[in-house]
């Protein structure tokens, strides 16, 4: 205890343990590593847990990557956004960002990838503007279910949802590899 609150508790009993913020008050814990200053780091006012984020806004916020050996099972929804990518010359989905992307196009495009990883899943949803006809040109290598690539729908103003499996990688920013593609939605 400091200052007439109880920050630790050690007790030994049938089920031995260390206690911190024995209190219940309002008192953060906080966890550094070399280069982290937030390895692990508690939000007591909010009820909150954080690995390597000093303001966690979830019960746990994980800034970073996890592994999880023996899978994840969870009793709700895994919810992951909807990447909406910028126009250009190059359209590139940067697959460590999330696993769904769109992008509205307004000419003929090279779709490109960044940080793909052999098993990951994702969508892309490819729409054309309000003029339409626009076309792509496909990252390498994919092979496509029905063994050809679709012909994207070009009306204007409409969308369509294609899915892929990475089955191997390479470059340096794991920018190619091999994927699996599948016609999930079309003329949308």
């Amino acid at each position: 205890a400091a200052g007439g609150k109880t920050f630790i508790k050690m007790e030994e009993a049938s089920t031995d343990k260390i206690m911190i913020n024995h209190g219940a008050l309002d008192i953060d814990f906080q966890v550094k590593g070399e280069n982290d200053a937030n390895l692990i780091r508690t939000d007591a006012e909010n009820d909150r847990v954080g690995i390597g984020t000093a303001s966690p806004a979830f019960l746990l916020d994980v800034n970073g990557s996890g592994n999880f050996t023996d899978g994840i099972s969870t009793a709700g929804a895994i919810k992951t956004p909807l990447i909406s990518n910028a126009d250009g010359a190059t359209v590139t989905f940067d697959l460590n960002s999330g696993n769904t992307h769109q992008v509205t196009l307004a000419g003929n495009r090279a779709i490109a990838l960044s940080n793909a990883a052999v098993g990951q899943k994702f969508l892309t949803r490819l729409g054309q503007d309000s003029t339409g006809g626009r076309t792509v040109t496909w990252f390498n290598t994919i092979y496509w279910a029905g063994g050809s690539a679709p012909t994207l729908t070009t009306t204007a103003n409409k969308v369509d949802v294609l899915g892929f499996l990475c089955t191997s990688v390479s470059g340096s920013s794991s920018e190619s590899g091999n994927f699996d593609g599948f016609v999930v939605g079309q003329n949308i």
